[in-house]
Order: structure tokens, then sequence, then C-alpha cells
């Protein structure tokens, strides 16, 4: 996960918006502006003018029904979306990360069993040429196992170009130039414990991450609905300045003034009334109130109450939506799972059976009645019933890996919900007995 160049550039954006959001908290605090002016004018007609003027002007929110608040939940949500996604897109890569080591110990594995194969057929070529020479073998039965072993030869050669490249790929996949000598290998003999059907529904109902991000948007556009109807509050302010003014250093004239501002904003009636009460030193006072009113200002914004209510209702019937075939999905993918659980016991119970046909088939050649070819033949079709019973095991943990990621789990963790299946042991004894 620590090379991936968009996950790092993923968190670094997301701190960013963290950053900006604090910052935002700036817009509870008075606004303060300074002013500094000085204006000379020289005159042939009449007398100079020199005006020198320093000015503070504080400004303060006081009220504003509790848009900026919400703006700013609705802000920090995003944030905490996106700090979920991010950890999804972890897990994602994670799982790529996982998924790519099982195959390779797959390939691994099938490499493995398919050069052992080849040493025991070669082992029976080379006694059979023997009995070539003897007289106690046809050459047609060598050039038979000639073929064999070439066939065998050229699979060898493919798996091992596609393990290079699988490999290559994994090796990327982690920023690594090289791999590290596996220290593990696929358990065929592994017997999963399947999950209740109902505890894995709900599970997923309540962890699934598409549910979750549908939550968010259900919650945003109630926020925003909030927001609309929010608009007829209206915004109050607070003002205040004091200036120094005069024609040289140092100024003598100063004046101050405070102020109230009360600012309705709505689709069929804008209006701003302000208030103000001040005096210059020494005797001065002055006080003043101005109204401006605008009708209609944006009356097709009244929709946006109406739109933002159909979008809410939109997506919560989305969710309902979801949420059932999150369910649905999550009981098919528990039956996947058993399915492949099943198998991986009927390929296990295969392999057993072509290890017996081997025992017996040498048996028959010990006796007479089958030949060396045979004795061959049976060979590969039991390393084929290997290299299925450990591709019924990776097949296994994969189902149960796309299980996990169903319930938001990490690798490994759906065994924290595993209860006995009712039918396992039944199951297990049938099979037991048609072994014996």
């Amino acid at each position: 996960m620590g090379a991936s160049d968009e996950l790092k550039n993923e968190r670094a954006q997301n701190r960013i918006r963290e950053r900006a959001w604090r910052l935002g908290a700036r817009a509870y605090l008075p606004e303060l502006t300074l002013t500094a002016s000085e204006n000379d004018s020289v005159s042939l007609l009449s007398s100079d003018s020199f005006q020198k003027s320093y000015s503070l002007r504080l400004e303060q929110p006081i009220f504003d029904g509790g848009k900026l608040f919400q703006s700013r939940r609705i802000s920090r949500m995003q944030i905490a979306a996106q700090d979920k996604a991010i950890g999804r897109m972890e897990r994602e890569i994670a799982d790529s990360a996982i998924s790519a080591y099982r195959n390779m110990l797959l390939a691994h594995s099938v490499l493995s069993i398919q050069e052992k194969s080849l040493e025991s057929l070669c082992e029976q070529r080379n006694i059979l040429a023997m009995e070539v020479e003897l007289g106690a073998a046809l050459p047609t039965d060598l050039a038979e196992a000639d073929i064999k072993i070439a066939s065998s030869r050229m699979d060898i050669l493919s798996l091992k170009i596609d393990l290079a490249r699988t490999e290559q790929e994994f090796a990327e996949l982690l920023g690594l130039e090289e791999l590290p000598a596996l220290a593990e290998s696929i358990d065929i003999h592994r017997q999963s414990v399947l999950p209740d059907k109902r505890l894995v529904t709900g599970l997923a109902q309540e962890n699934n991450p598409d549910l979750e991000s549908m939550k968010f948007s259900i919650i945003k556009k109630q926020e925003e609905l909030t927001m609309a109807k929010r608009l007829w509050i209206p915004t109050i302010k607070l003002s205040g300045s004091f200036s120094l003014s005069g024609r040289r250093y140092p100024l003598t004239r100063h004046n101050w003034s405070v102020g109230l501002t009360i600012d309705f904003s709505s689709p069929f009636v804008s209006d701003t009334v302000q208030g103000s009460y001040g005096g210059e030193y020494p005797h001065s006072r002055t006080a003043g109130v101005s109204n401006s009113l605008s009708l209609l200002p944006n009356p097709a914004a009244a929709m946006d109450v109406v739109s933002t209510e159909a979008s809410l209702a939109l997506e919560k019937t989305l969710y309902e939506r979801a949420l059932e075939r999150t369910g649905r999905d999550a009981a098919r993918a528990v039956d996947r799972y058993a399915l492949m659980e099943e198998k991986r016991q009927l390929a296990v119970e295969a392999l057993d059976l072509s290890r017996q046909k081997l025992a017996l088939t040498e048996l028959r050649f010990s006796m007479g009645q089958l030949t060396r070819v045979d004795i061959m033949d049976a060979q590969l079709r039991c390393t084929e019933q290997e290299v299925a019973a450990f591709k019924a095991a990776a097949a296994l943990l994969e189902a149960e890996r796309a299980l996990e990621k169903s319930l938001d789990l990490r690798s490994g963790d759906l065994a924290r919900f595993n209860t006995a299946h009712p039918d396992a042991a039944c199951q297990d004894a049938d099979r037991q007995r048609r072994r014996k």
C-alpha cells in the first residue's frame, strides 16, 4: 500500500481538505479591516487640501440561523466519508496484493507438482527403455512415453513463463525489485466452517461499503434540504468602526460608529435593514437607518426545496433497494462459499481415489495385466487431480475473500463470525463411510 502513488495523493488531498476545514472556523471570528489613505490636492484657484485618514472597521456575524454551522457540518461529513473511501482503497490494494500472492502460491504449487510428476515419468521411461532392450516391452511404448514426457516439459515451461510474469507484477505492486522466498503454501485440506446465512445478511446490510456511501448521500441530502428551508431566516451582523483624520500629524480628529445589519433573503423578497449610531470628537453625534427591499429577486430558487426533497426521496428509495440486494448478494456469497468448499472436498476425494487407482495400476502391472505406459497414464491423471485440488483450494480462498469484502472485513476476519453448519457433520460422516 505504501507504494501506491494514487493512495498517497488521496491521503494528502484529504489532509489538505481537513486543514482547510479547520481554517474555515475563521468565519465565526470578526472581520477586521484596516484602511489608510492620504489625499493631497493643490489648486491654483482655491485653497490647497491635505487630508490624512486611518480607520479600523470590525464586523462580526452574530446570527445566521445555523447556515454556517450546517455548511461546515456537511464539509466535515464529506471529509469523514473520504477517509472511509481511502480506507476501502487501502483494502482494495491489499486485496490485490493478497490475490496476486495467492496466485503466486498456486503457481508455485502447480509447478512443484508438475516437476515431481516429470521426475517420476522420467524414472518410468528409463525403466521402460531397459525393458525394451531386454525385449520385455515394445518400442512403440517407449515412443509414447517420450511423447508424454515432452508434453509434460512443455506444460512446465508454460508454467514457468506465467510464474515469472506473476512474480514481476507482484513485485511491482509491492514496489520491490526482487521478491523474498515464499514461506507459505496452499493447504488443500484446510476446512472452512460456513457462517450463518442470517448473520452474514445482517452484517452485510450493516457494514457493506456501498451502503455506507449511500447512507452518507442520504444524510447529505437531508442537510442540504435543511439549509434550503432555512433561507428565510435572516442574517444579523454587528459592526463597529473608528477612524483618525486630519491635515497634518499628529492627527487630531477622530470619529466612531456602531451598526447593526439584518439581511433577509428569499426567492420572493430580499430585504436589508441597516442601523448605525456614532459620533465625532468632541460634540457631534450621528444616527441613521436604511432599508433596501427587492421583490421577486430569484423566484426560480423556490424550486430548490422541491428538487432537494425529490432527490432525497430518490436516494432513500435507491438505498432500500440496495439494502435488499445486498442481503440477497450476501446470501448468494455464502451459498457460493459452501459450493467452493464442497468442490474442494470433492477434489481432495478425487485425488485420494486417483492415488488408489495408481496403486492398483502398479499392482496389476506387477501381475502382468498392464504395461508401464498404463502406469504413466495413471501418474498423469493423479497429477491432474492434485492440480485440480490445489486450484479448488485457491478458489475457496477467493470465495472467502469475496464474502469478507461484502462484509467490509479484513482478510481472515470471517472466522470470527463462523458458526457450525448444521449439515457439515453429516456430510463429513457420509464421505468417511464412502471412502471406507
